[in-house]
């Protein structure tokens, strides 16, 4: 296992795609925080912005790095006949496919990290955390846990698929439709209970006289509203879309969720590539 992790490393190390990403995100991370400092108002709350309002925005995003890096990566394993290597010298299919985990989840925890170090930028203008250090540390730990979690179904894409182009484009195309589904889940749940009306106009295909509080025909409640939380809790980009926004409320169930996610799928990984013909 030693020499599976020493062999992946040195590759990673002299990988461009991996540097390419890391440095990206890092410019990304200090343009959106420098334009982020440039609005430390806002008008609708009256309340001054701060730095963990933007701080963890990243997170809606970082899937389509972690998944260029991990697809470009493995997938050369596949191209080059390195798995093949691996197996004929006496690694275990297990090994091989924890090894790559492995280099995956440190690949796209460093990445996360160059967001995190270039995202200080914005210390000047909106000053620092002012959420309590135990939440803190609460929403770091959901971080590295989601990055698990994506690794893990990277991983398991990467290795199942015998082609590069083909691994890549299903990594990216899982990324944007998890994305998309967060998004519906996430929007539906923040639809209000009640719709207040000022001026008489029709909301969400309701008309009411202005003044008048009804109720919102879009709003998501009983055992529904408990199906689309969890399935937000459960999919990394829905957990990222919370952290984003700041909307944790039990630090538990996201991260017991992340662990839960990454188990399981790299369980049933091991399994379909212990079986998979490498031919």
């Amino acid at each position: 296992m030693s020499n599976l992790l020493h062999s992946n490393f040195s590759r990673l190390w002299k990988n461009k795609i991996f540097w390419l990403c890391m440095g990206g995100m890092f410019i990304y991370a200090v343009v959106y925080m420098l334009n982020a400092g440039q609005k430390t108002f806002s008008y609708a709350t009256g309340e001054a912005y701060t730095l963990e309002d933007y701080y963890f925005q990243f997170l809606i995003y970082a899937g389509f790095f972690f998944a260029v890096v991990s697809s470009m990566f493995l997938g050369t394993d596949y191209n080059d006949g390195t798995i093949r290597n691996k197996l004929i010298v006496g690694h275990t299919r297990a090994n091989v496919y924890l090894a790559n985990l492995v280099v995956t989840f440190v690949a796209s925890l460093l990445i996360m990290c160059a967001w995190f170090i270039g995202a200080f930028v914005g210390v000047p203008a909106l000053g620092f955390f002012t959420l309590s250090p135990a939440n803190l540390v609460g929403y770091f730990l959901i971080c590295v846990l989601l990055v698990a979690a994506y690794s893990a179904i990277n991983t398991f894409i990467a290795m199942l698929s015998s082609n590069k182009t083909i691994t890549v484009l299903i990594s990216l195309g899982l990324t944007i439709g998890m994305l998309l589904c967060a998004s519906l889940l996430y929007n539906a749940l923040e639809a209000p209970e009640t719709i207040n009306f000022y001026d008489g106009i029709s909301i969400s295909g309701v008309t009411a006289p202005a003044g008048e509080t009804v109720a919102n025909p879009n709003y998501i409640g009983g055992v529904l509203r408990s199906i689309f939380q969890m399935l937000l809790n459960i999919l990394p980009a829905g957990q990222s879309v919370n952290v984003a926004f700041l909307h944790v409320e039990h630090y538990y169930i996201m991260l017991l969720s992340s662990v839960a996610v990454t188990v399981v799928i790299t369980a049933f990984g091991i399994v379909l590539f212990g079986k998979k013909d490498l031919k």
